[in-house]
């Protein structure tokens, strides 16, 4: 299961991130992979999902096959994509720099992740694999501000596309 097994690596390194300024007041990043009710969102949030994926083989043998003692290797070039929502105030003189700084402060704890990683698939326990490239090569949207219904506090939401390179053997 390597989708468990990079979303667990990529959702231990941000949950719980310390945020900076008004945004940061709340409380830290909260960090889901499957979202609750976003509920208030007084605390900025991000959701993270594998997204699309592509797996294949970079060495033979197959396991499985006669006489396979040692499978080869594979890969599987996963994009994970990270959702980021957060609700603040209308009012508020620092606005305009608030979630930017949120999105910024998420790709900072990303960039410095180890390069090679070996994790065990969380589910089965079987499956270990090797991830490469968290936070080498990212790609934010950050979509229009939306004002609430009452218009004193705005909804802010982004996505980051994430690139992770997994190799395991199979």
């Amino acid at each position: 299961m390597p989708l468990n097994s990079v979303s667990e690596y990529v959702l231990g390194l941000l949950n719980g991130l310390p945020l900076p300024g008004p945004a940061g007041e709340g409380g830290a990043l909260q960090c889901f992979i499957t979202p609750p009710d976003p509920g208030t969102l007084t605390v900025p949030t991000a959701y993270l999902w594998p997204g699309t994926g592509a797996e294949t083989r970079l060495t033979p043998p197959r396991a499985g096959g006669p006489n396979v003692v040692k499978p080869g290797w594979k890969k599987i070039a996963h994009q994970l994509q990270l959702w980021i929502s957060w609700v603040g105030s209308g009012d508020d003189p620092s606005a305009d720099t608030n979630f930017p700084a949120v999105v910024d402060a998420i790709m900072a704890a990303l960039r410095p992740s180890a390069d090679e990683v070996t994790v065990t698939d969380p589910i089965t326990g079987v499956i270990t694999s090797v991830i490469l490239g968290v936070g080498e090569q990212m790609t934010y949207d950050v979509a229009v501000v939306h004002a609430l219904e009452d218009q004193r506090y705005l909804r802010y939401d982004a996505r980051l596309t994430l690139p992770v390179s997994e190799y395991f053997q199979s």
